[in-house]
C-alpha cells in the first residue's frame, strides 16, 4: 500500500510545444548542428485549453511540413492531448508535443484505491523504420505522471512551462513520483491505438488519503523525419483505471476535486481539431500525388 504525503497548493495548466529543424544527417536524434527554423511554444499554468500550429514557410526545402499541439482538461478534468508531425523533403525534423497537469484531491472520508488509464489513438502515420530517427521515420513518447503535490517540480519562471520534465524509462526514480505509466515507439503504419495504465512506485496499489492532493502530468511527443508522419489528433485520452472496479470509481467520481475546471468541447475548438486533421490529409495527398 502506498500512501500519499500532505497535500500542496492547487496548481494546474497546459502547454504546446512545436518545432522544425533542419536534418540532413543519416541518423541523428539531435540533428547535430542543425539549425532550428521555427519554434512555437505556448501555454503555462492556469490554462485549461491551448493549441497551437506550426507550418514551414512557403518557398523552403522544408515546404510542406507543419506540427501541432494541443491539450485541455476535459471530462472529469483529466487532460486530453493532441499533436501531429509532418517532415516534408529530406532536411526536415517536426516535432508536435503538448501536455498538461492537473492537480487532484481526494475529498473522501477513508483513504481509496487510485489509478489512470491512457488510450492513444493515432489516425495515420508512415511505415517507419525500425530505427525512427531515419528518413521516413516517426516516432512517439507518452507518459502519464503522477506527483506528490508538495514535489510537483513547477517552474514559475518557465511561462510556457513546456521544460518541466522529461520521458524517463524509469520514471519512478523521480524524487516525488508516486506512480506512472508510459510508452514509446514507432509508427507502423496507418491507424493503430496503445493502451497504457499507471503502476504505483513502490509495492502495492497507490492509494489516495483523506485531504491528499496529487498532481497528475500527462505529456505526449511525435517526431517526424525527412518524409514521415505521424497523426494523433484523434487524442491521448486519460481516464480513471477502470481496473479499480465499479465501486471505486463511483466513490472517486464523487470524491476528487480538481484544481482546474474541466472545459467544454465548444464548436470552435472542434473546428480547430478538424482543421489540424484537414491539413494534414491534403499534406499527405499532395505528397502521395508527388511520388
Amino acid at each position: 500500500m502506498c500512501a500519499l504525503p500532505a497535500a500542496a497548493a492547487p496548481t494546474f495548466g497546459t502547454a504546446t510545444n512545436t518545432s522544425l529543424r533542419r536534418c540532413n544527417v543519416t541518423l541523428s536524434s539531435n540533428c547535430p548542428g542543425a539549425v532550428t527554423l521555427k519554434a512555437v511554444r505556448q501555454g503555462g499554468p492556469g490554462r485549461n485549453r491551448i493549441s497551437s500550429t506550426l507550418i514551414a514557410d512557403a518557398g523552403t526545402a522544408q515546404e510542406g511540413s507543419y506540427a501541432t499541439g494541443a491539450a485541455e482538461l476535459r471530462g472529469l478534468g483529466l487532460p486530453v492531448i493532441r499533436a501531429s508531425a509532418y517532415a516534408a523533403g529530406t532536411d526536415s525534423r517536426l516535432v508536435g508535443s503538448a501536455q498538461a497537469w492537473q492537480t487532484i484531491t481526494w475529498g473522501g472520508t477513508a483513504a481509496t484505491d487510485f489509478g489512470l488509464a491512457g488510450n492513444l489513438h493515432f489516425a495515420d502515420s508512415s511505415v517507419s523504420p525500425v530505427n525512427g530517427l531515419a528518413a521516413g521515420g516517426a516516432s512517439y513518447t507518452a507518459y502519464i505522471y503522477i506527483w506528490d503535490a508538495a514535489q510537483f517540480p513547477i517552474d514559475p519562471d518557465d511561462p510556457p512551462f513546456f521544460d518541466l520534465v522529461g520521458f524517463d524509462t524509469d520514471p519512478c526514480r523521480l524524487s516525488g513520483m508516486l506512480g506512472a505509466a508510459t510508452s514509446a515507439g514507432t509508427t507502423p503504419g496507418g491507424e493503430f491505438e496503445i493502451g497504457i495504465a499507471t503502476s504505483a512506485c513502490g509495492d502495492g496499489q497507490l492509494q489516495l488519503n483523506p485531504g491528499q492532493s496529487i498532481v497528475v502530468q500527462t505529456n505526449f511527443n511525435l517526431f517526424a523525419n525527412r518524409g514521415g508522419f505521424i497523426d494523433a489528433t484523434q487524442t491521448f485520452t486519460t481516464a480513471l483505471d477502470p481496473a479499480l472496479g465499479q465501486a471505486t470509481l463511483n466513490g472517486l467520481s464523487q470524491g476528487l476535486a480538481f484544481a482546474g475546471s474541466a472545459v467544454p468541447e465548444s464548436a470552435s475548438w472542434a473546428m480547430l481539431i478538424a482543421g489540424f486533421g484537414l491539413t494534414g490529409a491534403a499534406t499527405r495527398r499532395r505528397r502521395h500525388q508527388i511520388a
